[in-house]
């Protein structure tokens, strides 16, 4: 690993654990390779229900804001998905990133078939794609999502069934909404 990019990943540590609360620390190994290693105690998040598109709660996931950008269109959100189970199907319809802090994701394609494991510590930037359901792996997952539509209205995520037909949409001002009702 070279130099840059290990600043760039202490920096990254450094920034998220300024913002949770995380006891952290990165360091090299013989190899070069960077270690990070954290404590997270998810006890002092404030965890509030997801409401699904029937307004009940979601069941698997919990969330808690962390910061509206109502400039910039951007929220920063923590999700919880319980282990072993799995999210509702959806599509993200706008640029993304994510930091799994706690636990492994699990993403799987439509047909429920493992897509990707990423363990705490790692970092993704995405962009719109394929629909796809996520959870957690043997233990609950706490994922940081830094969702970036970049307007009030275009959406961030669409729900779907089991026929992948979108039977709701998410877009910043529902999500400014659920924030302040929350608050």
């Amino acid at each position: 690993m070279t130099d840059i990019k290990r600043r760039a990943f202490l920096k990254t540590g450094t920034a998220a654990a300024a913002m949770l609360p995380i006891a952290g620390f990165a360091q090299a190994d013989d190899s070069g390779e960077i270690q990070f290693a954290n404590a997270f105690d998810e006890t002092k998040i404030d965890w509030k229900p997801l409401p699904g598109p029937d307004g009940e709660p979601t069941e698997h996931v919990s969330l808690s804001f962390l910061n509206i950008d109502e400039k910039a269109k951007v929220i920063d959100i923590l999700f919880k998905f319980s282990a072993n189970s799995k999210i509702p199907m959806h599509k993200h319809c706008s640029n993304y990133s994510t930091f799994t802090v706690q636990g492994e994701l699990n993403t799987y394609d439509t047909d429920g078939n493992l897509k990707s494991v990423r363990p705490a510590g790692v970092f993704k930037a995405g962009t719109p794609g394929e629909a796809h359901t996520e959870g957690g792996g043997d233990e609950d997952v706490v994922v940081y999502f830094s969702l970036r539509p970049y307007t009030s209205t275009d959406p961030i995520y669409e729900i779907l069934d089991e026929n992948l037909e979108v039977v709701a949409g998410m877009c910043f001002d529902d999500l400014k909404e659920l924030y302040e009702a929350y608050s």
